[in-house]
Parts: structure tokens; sequence; C-alpha cells
């Protein structure tokens, strides 16, 4: 297999998976009402947050910058440990 096959292939497994999940996401919300609408807003929202972010990480990397990813937790999780 070629790796321009490959790619193809790749793309349009994407392709699918993404038509999956729009498709999966109009019905859902008809199904659950409020519940869905909320989870929609929620997927545009984390979706823009983060697609800012890796854009600016993308034009930094042009510039010559080097292209990572920070990992920020949103919240640290403290456990007690009893002796």
């Amino acid at each position: 297999m070629s790796a321009s096959s490959f790619g193809i292939k790749l793309g349009r497994g994407i392709g699918y998976t993404a038509a999956a999940v729009a498709h999966g996401a109009a019905v859902t919300v008809r199904a659950t009402g409020q519940f869905g609408a909320d989870v929609v807003t929620g997927t545009t929202d984390g979706y823009v947050e983060h697609s800012e972010r890796f854009a600016a990480l993308r034009l930094a990397a042009l510039q010559g910058a080097p292209m990572t990813t920070p990992v920020v937790p949103k919240r640290s999780i403290k456990v007690a440990v009893k002796a």
C-alpha cells in the first residue's frame, strides 16, 4: 500500500467519523431536548476555545517556535493518606 493511498483511506475515515458525530449530535439534540442542546453548546464552546489555542501554536511554529502543546490541568486532586 502506498503512502498516498493510506493517507486517502485515513482521511476518508476521519471524514466519516466527523459526519457520523455531526449526525449523532443532531439526532441526540432532537431526542433529549434541553440536555442535548446544552451538550451541543458545551461542545461548540470547547471546540472554539481549543481550536484558537492550537491555531496560535501552529502560527508560532511557522515563525520558528517549537510546536508543543502544554498540558494545563483544570484542577488538582488532593489525596489524603492515612498511616
